[in-house]
């Protein structure tokens, strides 16, 4: 009989069903976190976007105000018009501020929202087929040949 040395041992057939079995597990879990992900981002980007759209038609606001202040200044040239312009101009420079902040913001976000998109398709890509395979693997096995009855004498 020969000797079986511990360089030659194998894994063992549970280990490995294990190990299979924690993978699924894995890809399992990894799809329904990468789903709640594209909730959560889908939610922040579209947040972000009503944001930026938000201040976009503030600062026009404010500049066709500035404009407008500036002409009154021009035309009579008072303090009061002037400290009205100054206000104006300062929620404008304010609100730009905010702008590209804002618009940075949304930029990562719609960057990170494009990455988990990506990775939820790769996931639920992974989970069909596992689903697939199980389907197949679980089927009930045959147990014989079933013959087919002869069908009526030809006339």
């Amino acid at each position: 009989m020969p000797k079986i040395t511990k360089r030659n041992t194998a894994v063992k057939g549970e280990a490995i069903g294990k190990r299979v079995d924690s993978a699924i597990a894995n890809i399992i879990t990894a799809s329904n976190d990468a789903s709640k992900a594209v909730k959560v981002r889908s939610r922040e980007s579209k947040i972000l976007i009503v944001a930026v759209n938000r201040l976009n038609k503030k600062r026009a606001a404010l500049a066709k105000r500035e404009q407008t202040a500036v002409a009154r200044w021009r035309k009579l040239r008072s303090a009061e018009h002037r400290k009205a312009l100054g206000v104006i101009q300062k929620e404008l420079v304010a609100v730009r501020k905010l702008l590209v902040k804002t618009r940075a913001q949304r930029g990562a976000a719609a960057t990170e929202l494009a990455v988990v998109k990506s990775v939820n398709r790769r996931v639920a890509v992974y989970t069909g087929a596992i689903g697939k395979a199980e389907k197949v693997l679980n089927k009930p096995k045959k147990t014989g040949k079933t013959k087919r009855k002869k069908s009526a004498a030809k006339k």
